[in-house]
């Protein structure tokens, strides 16, 4: 019985999750933005190509400047995900 009654809460609370609809072709910006942003309503973080150019990446330097660039930029939203929306 309990069994049952976990598998019937666990479908109620995956279904909620899927119950929204988003419009993934909404990037919240402009392509040659040079941000990111995370959007906790979805729960993504968004990379616009605009990201692809100095101070983060140039194609002159070497791989490891551009990788290190760019995975400041990552951290520091992926960071968003997880933080209480600012310090108090």
């Amino acid at each position: 019985m309990l069994d049952k009654m976990g598998a019937f809460t666990f479908d109620r609370i995956n279904s909620q999750l899927f119950e929204k609809s988003y419009n993934r072709a909404n990037f919240g910006g402009p392509a040659g933005t040079m941000n990111a942003w995370y959007m906790s309503e979805m729960n993504p973080v968004t990379f616009p190509a605009g990201i692809l150019r100095q101070p983060f990446f140039d194609e002159n330097w070497p791989t490891s400047m551009n990788y290190g660039g760019l995975e400041l930029v990552a951290g520091h939203e992926l960071v968003h995900g997880f933080h209480d929306q600012g310090t108090q």
